[in-house]
Formats: C-alpha cells, sequence, structure tokens
C-alpha cells in the first residue's frame, strides 16, 4: 500500500486552505500512512535576518521526508498550494526533483482564486501552469474556477471539482427545528477572521443602522465571533489592532446606548475566536448566518458550509464559489451598502417562519451536496483512481 504524502502551510492563524488540507486527510481511510510536508509562512514581524534564519531551517527540516518521497514505491503526492510568489517558491524548490527524478502521483488542491486576477505575460502564472499540468489532477472548490484554469491556463490534466465540507459535527434536522421555536430571541452571528474586506464592519455598522433607527421589534441576540487579521486589501484600520478593537467596542456600547434608548430587546457579545464545541454550539443555536464578505480573493468559505449544515438562514454576497454553495433560498448582496444589508437583515429577523423553511432548505441542500460523507467518497475516489 502506498504512503500518501500531504503538503500543505502552517498558519499561526486559522486558514481555509490549511484546514482544508487537514479535512482530506480527516477523510482518508485509517489504513492509509500519512506523511506530512510542511510548507511555513515567513514571519515579517520582527528582526527580519533571524526570520529568514528561523524560515529557512523550518523548510528544509522536511529534506528527510524528501529523500523518502523520492526512493518510496509508488507514492501519493497531494499539495495544498497558495497563490502567491512566496507560496510558488516555497515548494518550488523540492516540487521540479521530485518531478524530475520521481514522479509520483500528485493531487494539487486549489482553494482561493487569486490566480483569475493574473495578466496573461505574467511569468507566475506559466510556472503555476506548469506545476499543475506536472500533476495527475488538479481539485477546485467550484466551477468558475475548474473555468478560469481551463480557458486561461490551459490545463491539460482533469480538473475534479470537489467543494468544502462543514468542519463541525452535523446536527439532526429535529434540532433545527426545536431552535425555531417561538419563545426563543432571534440569535444572528458573523463568524470569520475580522479581515475588513470580510465582513465584520459592514455587519456592526448594519446592526447599529438597524438598532439606532428602531427597526427591530423582536428580541434579537447578536454575536461577532474572530480574531482580528489583516491583508493587503485592508483599507480603514492599517494593520492596527487597537484600531479595530477601540471600533468594535465603541460600536457595541453604541448599540446598547440605542437599545435602552429606543426600547429594543437587543444583545450583542464580541467573542475573540472560537472553535471545537463551543462553535458547534453557536452554530446549533443561530438563526440567521451573516457573512458580507467581500474579500478579493474569496473562494468557499467553510462557515457558510457549517451555517447550512446548522440550518442556518444565511445573508451572503455573491463573491468566489459562494452562490454555487448557498443556491436560490438565501439572500444575496451585491455590493457592500448598510442600509441594504440592514435591510435584509430586518426583514428575515421578523419572519421567523421563513428564516425556519430556509434553514431546512440549507439543511437539506448540505446533505445532499457537500455532507462530510459525499466530501469523504470523493477523495477516497480520487486517491484510489488513476488516469
Amino acid at each position: 500500500m502506498p504512503n500518501y504524502y500531504f503538503s500543505f502551510v502552517v498558519q499561526k492563524n486559522f486558514s481555509g486552505q490549511s484546514r482544508a488540507a487537514e479535512q482530506i486527510i480527516e477523510s482518508l481511510n485509517s489504513k492509509y500512512k500519512v506523511i506530512i510536508l510542511n510548507q511555513y509562512s515567513f514571519n515579517r514581524k520582527g528582526n527580519k535576518i533571524v526570520s529568514l534564519v528561523q524560515w529557512f531551517v523550518k523548510t528544509f527540516s522536511i529534506s528527510p521526508k524528501l529523500f523518502k518521497l523520492l526512493f518510496d514505491y509508488k507514492p501519493i503526492l497531494h499539495i495544498s498550494i497558495g497563490q502567491e510568489w512566496a507560496s510558488i517558491l516555497r515548494i518550488l524548490w523540492w516540487y521540479f526533483p521530485v518531478v524530475v527524478f520521481k514522479k509520483p502521483r500528485i493531487i494539487i488542491s486549489l482553494n482561493g482564486r487569486n490566480f483569475e486576477t493574473w495578466q496573461d505575460s505574467s511569468r507566475l502564472k506559466k510556472i503555476f501552469a506548469w506545476i499543475l499540468n506536472e500533476a495527475e489532477k488538479v481539485t477546485v472548490v467550484g466551477p468558475s474556477q475548474k473555468s478560469t484554469l481551463l480557458n486561461k491556463f490551459n490545463i491539460t490534466r482533469e480538473i475534479v471539482v470537489v467543494p468544502n465540507t462543514s468542519d463541525i459535527n452535523e446536527i439532526k434536522i429535529e434540532e433545527v427545528l426545536r431552535k425555531f421555536d417561538a419563545k426563543k430571541p432571534i440569535q444572528i452571528l458573523f463568524l470569520s477572521l475580522l479581515i475588513e474586506s470580510k465582513g465584520f464592519k459592514l455587519y456592526l455598522d448594519s446592526l447599529l443602522y438597524l438598532v439606532e433607527n428602531n427597526k427591530i421589534q423582536v428580541p434579537v441576540h447578536a454575536y461577532i465571533c474572530g480574531t482580528i487579521a489583516f491583508s493587503k486589501y485592508c483599507k480603514t484600520f492599517n494593520n492596527s489592532e487597537s484600531k479595530v478593537e477601540n471600533y468594535i467596542n465603541e460600536t457595541i456600547q453604541k448599540l446598547i446606548y440605542f437599545s435602552k434608548q429606543n426600547k429594543i430587546e437587543f444583545k450583542i457579545e464580541w467573542i475573540n475566536g472560537i472553535r471545537g464545541a463551543e462553535k458547534e454550539s453557536m452554530f446549533k443555536n443561530t438563526h440567521l448566518f451573516v457573512l458580507p464578505t467581500f474579500f478579493p480573493t474569496e473562494s468557499q468559505p467553510l462557515v457558510l458550509l457549517e451555517a447550512m449544515s446548522s440550518g442556518c438562514s444565511i445573508i451572503t454576497s455573491n463573491v468566489g464559489e459562494i452562490e454555487y454553495i448557498v443556491g436560490d433560498a438565501n439572500s444575496i448582496i451585491y455590493e457592500p451598502n448598510k442600509e441594504k444589508l440592514a435591510s435584509v437583515i430586518s426583514s428575515l429577523v421578523h419572519e421567523r417562519q421563513r428564516m425556519l423553511t430556509i434553514g431546512i432548505e440549507n439543511y437539506n441542500r448540505y446533505h445532499k451536496d457537500f455532507s462530510k460523507k459525499s466530501y469523504e467518497n470523493k477523495w477516497n475516489q480520487i486517491f484510489n483512481t488513476e488516469i
């Protein structure tokens, strides 16, 4: 039986791409032997020389495993690959000799969609296309990614669409029905890294608009869950954690003040990161999940699948592969406008039965197309089927 080698990046903060790779490993039959070839990010904080030395030491620490791969019998190599120069370079130093001297069965997975923005003349695009064409199969999370690879990259290898799955335990339909009991306040949830373009500010601004203008007439308990993070697309907060914290805390205080002024039964809480059983419980009790992300390279957020598996009604955007995942039942916004988002939130929280209907449809859609069992079957088929 062949050994399975998995290469993915080690991230300090949560990474959907890295977590997706871990889920693939978890989906495999336990009889398979898995060997991890870690990819390491460069620490841009602190002394650059020290960071560079640490990066080299960590990166080349996988050399013994690479030698094992080169002399292994019919190994299978899975690579979860990033889409920037740094991501390509941290695998290229060993990918080239592996392809030249060994040529194992290679499966490459793409999660983000940076590659959709590259110019035809880009050197990065040409190297990326070469890497993919040396693989046996390439997996993507949605049809638009597949179309781009076929039409703009001339990928000749088999491209397989394998959507992500939920990262929490799946609940029973009876639990979905129970949480929509009329006696319970409406629970609204935003859960993501607190990156500006992921929509946390838009979410809070929309809630403030509703409460300040007395547009909520039912009991509501809102949550914002996530740790502060930054990307090159941030415009307002400029890598200042204290600025983000001040904004969140000040907005929460305003929400508390106006809810008292307008005699609205409204609570809000910020949870600085949530995982495991606490995360499962949060989704299990949530009626409305809001993720108004306009992150430019957003592809397929795991949290949307978690919301669907928990029978939540969803408000989100049309970015990346999101509409392919959530289907027609949910509310889609097409621009980051707080009044429009507030209007959709208001219409849903005042129609509990409508949210229940959408939640059940999401639950059924998830179990039909995106369940853990379906995910497991797809990956075992990919690994067990040679071209």
